[in-house]
């Protein structure tokens, strides 16, 4: 630790902290935290909306993360005269129906840093850093500060947002736009005062400019992209397989696992679709929670999903397959993976003469009895070919249904039903969405069939 420090110290000498093709890393900012934590949504190639803004400032929109603690989200940008110009695409269950603009954004042409690679420590510093910039942080207080004071309806900002363009590594030119924040500078309020002055607007602009010369320790808060690459650092599927939209037919144990595994990977756009009600024995091997019992399974596991990554769009559909309605069955065509999680012979047949009207890929997955084997099938058609799924099925070396073996609901409900535990359904829901993966990448007609051994492994026995 003590040569890592050395170094440090001999690379700062140097001016070689940071060497090209180095991936870029941000300056530590003082007194910054964990929490609070305010998250925003920048992609790659999104410069182009804000590099014209160069200098200017405006108002933004944040709302709480919903059972979070200290977390906020940027929801909508809006210019300095309030008209609003880009809002942020959330996951549903993010979104809120009250807007309240109660942050501040300043675009500036680069990052905001002193030699070697320091962030500013105060106001002060802050100013001198913009002017060199050719930013006029006295006048934008000024601005700011009267802008807020003639709009009673608007909320006190808590942050002010710097926002800059930023390159992924030392060298490379910006690919995206990033934003810091700092506790929204103390703007005098219109009852402002202090002693020996009126309290007037006059009075007012001079306490925001002197904001700019203050030697008051800029209170840095917490920022992170979540931008779906961003999300998924530490493991996502390819971007071809990110791209596609999917639609899920039944959302019991197996199809909620391959689902979630699905979204966290990197698919975001999921239609789950099922007719049936989550009751509490379901919880045993399904990913919901007890809070879903007495809902349908589809908007509960929709809802769930939603919940789970910022990035998320899940639609539910709650009906049966195929659906009845027109428009329904425009919406389930819209999608271009059909992954079938039912384990019926009838949805298969109804998944063949459904009038598709285009090529699709067709996924079909089902655990063999007691769990001990997976059945996965792909074909990308028309039409699904349901024939050859299930003669595949059928000549596959299959376990024995045993009466003696059979499950029953509980006592006093002769209700048989399939035994599994929940480490088996994670399992083949992990197998299963691999080799959705696989289909993706490699479109075709494919048949496996994985059977678990007693010692827990995996066979791939066709």
């Amino acid at each position: 630790m003590l040569q890592r420090l050395l170094n440090w110290i001999d690379a700062a000498a140097s001016d070689s902290l940071s060497v090209e093709g180095d991936p870029l890393e941000l300056p530590p900012l003082p007194g910054q935290t964990l929490f609070p934590l305010l998250g925003f949504r920048e992609i790659a190639g999104g410069l182009s909306q804000w590099m014209p803004r160069q200098g200017s400032w405006g108002y933004a929109s944040t709302s709480p993360l919903k059972g979070t603690d200290g977390t906020r989200v940027i929801t909508a940008y809006q210019l300095a005269d309030g008209e609003i110009f880009r809002t942020t695409e959330w996951s549903p269950s993010m979104l809120s129906k009250e807007r309240t603009s109660d942050a501040l954004w300043l675009v500036l042409p680069e990052m905001p840093v002193a030699p070697p690679w320091q962030a500013p420590k105060s106001w002060l510093e802050l100013n001198e850093r913009l002017a060199a910039n050719h930013v006029d942080l006295e006048k934008m207080l000024v601005d700011m500060g009267r802008a807020v004071r003639r709009s009673p309806r608007r909320a006190p900002p808590w942050v002010l947002l710097l926002g800059f363009p930023i390159a992924e590594r030392v060298g490379l030119a910006p690919s995206r736009f990033h934003w810091l924040a700092i506790k929204s500078p103390p703007l005098a309020n219109k009852t402002a005062r202090r002693n020996g002055f009126r309290s007037c607007e006059r009075n007012h602009r001079q306490w925001d400019a002197e904001i700019a010369i203050s030697k008051e320790p800029l209170k840095w808060q917490r920022t992170a992209n979540w931008a779906s690459d961003q999300l998924r650092t530490r493991g996502a599927a390819e971007s071809e397989m990110c791209g596609r939209r999917i639609v899920l037919i039944g959302a019991g144990s197996l199809g909620s696992s391959v689902a979630e595994n699905l979204l966290r990977m990197g698919v975001c756009e999921l239609g789950i679709l099922d007719y049936d009600w989550v009751m509490m024995g379901n919880l045993s091997r399904h990913t919901l929670s007890m809070q879903a019992v007495g809902h349908k399974k589809a908007k509960a596991l929709a809802a769930h999903l939603n919940g789970c990554m910022p990035d998320a769009k899940v639609r539910a559909f709650d009906t049966v397959f195929p659906p009845h309605s027109e428009q329904l069955k425009q919406a389930v065509r819209s999608y271009d993976v059909i992954v079938d999680c039912t384990g019926d012979d009838e949805v298969l047949d109804a998944l063949a003469s459904f009038d598709w009207q285009s090529e699709k890929l067709f996924v079909s997955l089902a655990m063999t009895w007691r769990a001990e084997g997976l059945f996965a099938y792909a074909a990308s058609e028309s039409s699904f070919p349901a024939i050859d799924a299930k003669a595949q099925f059928s000549a596959s070396p299959t376990p024995t249904f045993d009466d003696l073996d059979e499950k029953i609901e509980g006592i006093g409900c002769w209700h048989a039903v399939f035994p599994a535990t929940a480490d088996d359904v994670q399992l083949w829901g992990a197998i299963g969405s691999k080799f959705i993966r696989r289909a993706v990448l490699s479109p075709g007609r494919h048949y496996e069939y994985f059977r678990q051994m007693p010692d827990g492994t995996v066979e791939h026995a066709k």
